[in-house]
């Protein structure tokens, strides 16, 4: 502390800070309250915005007319695009049809040709059942020999070995590929099937088989009934009926008399029979001019063909009765 100092100075008037703001002089109300918030006041930039368009156009001057132009033409565009979104939708679906359609036509189409080819493949198999299966077996028979000079009724074993035999004999094993063999346990006959070699053509087989029919006829051997053995090549059914015709007719003149039997000529390839001057017989001619026919005897129980004998004709070159001949001809038929 100091000695002797000078004491502060004290007003003698009351201090203005220490009194109440609102006892202050030259003070209004206002100053009083600088915590209160003025009215805003409206600003006419404000409302010039709110009346313009967001692309700088002023909308002060727009109608209820206007905006229902401008609402019918946005309904324009939205109708018009959805019209071309559904035509587009449309058009896509029928080249969608119109594609299954055409696929559908295709495999139609092809079904139809499968069905046509079937049904033919299928008339093609009922003519074979009906009458084809003939013909496969006259094809067999292209290929296939035929050997005989035995007894009837001769046991298999009995020509299959003597065949063989033969074969040896003649130096013709190497010209055949299979088994002679027979139809059955008894039998006069022998058959013997030619098939194609390798790479051989249809003219290399039928040399082969002429080869072996040569060697078998031209050996003059005897089988172990007693006969001459040959060799032919197998005929068709309606050969066999054809040449069967000209062997029936001689037949008969033969049991009358050999004489009658000796004066025919005989075709067999056509089954027709001459005797003198006059066709008695055939299979694929026609009777002579004159014929008659009570005098004519036709062979019905023939399947391929339908072979005649003019028995007046027959009469007149041989100097027999009619009847007689009738009688011989019907002795004699297998």
């Amino acid at each position: 502390m100091q000695l002797g100092a000078r004491a502060p100075h004290v007003p003698d008037h009351a201090d203005e800070d220490l009194e109440s703001p609102r006892k202050r002089p030259g003070e209004s109300k206002q100053a009083g309250a600088p915590n209160k918030v003025k009215k805003a006041v409206p600003s006419t930039t404000g409302l010039a915005g709110a009346v313009s368009g967001g692309d700088g156009v002023s909308l002060a001057n727009v109608t209820l007319g206007d905006l229902r132009g401008l609402l019918e033409e946005q309904s324009q565009k939205i109708l018009q695009a959805n019209r071309e979104h559904t035509e587009g939708l449309v058009k896509s679906l029928e080249e969608r049809h119109d594609a299954r359609i055409s696929e559908v036509e295709t495999v139609t189409r092809t079904l139809s040709d499968s069905m046509d080819s079937l049904q033919g493949r299928l008339t093609r198999m009922e003519q074979l059942m009906k009458g084809g299966g003939q013909v496969l077996g006259d094809e067999r028979r292209k290929q296939t020999l035929v050997f005989g000079g035995w007894d009837r009724d001769t046991r298999r074993n009995v020509i299959t070995r003597e065949l063989t035999e033969a074969f040896v004999k003649l130096h013709i094993t190497d010209q055949v590929d299979e088994e002679v063999f027979t139809t059955g346990p008894r039998r006069s006959i022998a058959l013997l099937n030619m098939p194609l070699r390798l790479h051989e053509l249809e003219s290399g087989r039928k040399a082969r088989m002429h080869r072996v029919l040569l060697a078998i006829n031209g050996a003059n051997a005897t089988t172990s009934s007693g006969k001459r053995l040959w060799c032919s090549y197998s005929k068709t059914k309606q050969e066999r009926e054809t040449g069967a015709h000209c062997a029936w007719v001689k037949r008969s003149l033969g049991a009358i008399s050999d004489t009658l039997a000796a004066e025919v000529d005989v075709e067999y390839a056509s089954g027709s029979v001459w005797m003198g001057e006059s066709l008695v017989a055939s299979v694929v001619r026609q009777p002579m001019n004159g014929a008659k026919s009570d005098e004519m005897l036709v062979d019905s129980a023939a399947e391929t063909c339908k072979p005649w004998v003019d028995l007046g004709a027959l009469s007149k070159e041989s100097q027999c009765a009619v009847e007689k001949l009738r009688g011989a001809l019907v002795a004699n038929k297998r």
